[in-house]
């Protein structure tokens, strides 16, 4: 699971990593090719190395659980597993946010 962050540091020049005054240097000329030669790229290359283990939880978890897992482990994205440990879904910090606050049914 790549999140947009990870994306985004794939497609920022690796020298504007080191040196954030380099992020000044590009104008729109210059950004136009940058931007094309993303096309290119593979989802491997996207990937951090080391490649972390996924934010894994169970189907049954408590959705306080899963905010409280995404906040110590900074992730906006949560792979959900059933009890055989085969991946069923995704929690995204989005959908997380919505669920927590809008009112559940009543049955």
């Amino acid at each position: 699971m790549l999140s947009g962050t990870q994306v985004l540091r794939m497609a920022v020049l690796r020298s504007n990593h080191r040196d954030r005054v380099l992020d000044h240097t590009m104008d729109e000329a210059h950004a136009d090719p940058f931007w094309q030669e993303l096309g290119e790229s593979t989802v491997g290359e996207c990937l951090p190395s080391p490649v972390p283990m996924p934010i894994v939880v169970c189907q049954d978890a408590n959705p306080l659980d899963v905010a409280n897992l995404m906040a110590r482990e900074h992730s906006p994205v949560v792979a959900v597993v059933d009890g055989s440990g085969r991946l069923v879904g995704t929690i995204t910090l989005n959908r997380l946010l919505s669920s927590l606050t809008l009112p559940c049914p009543t049955s």
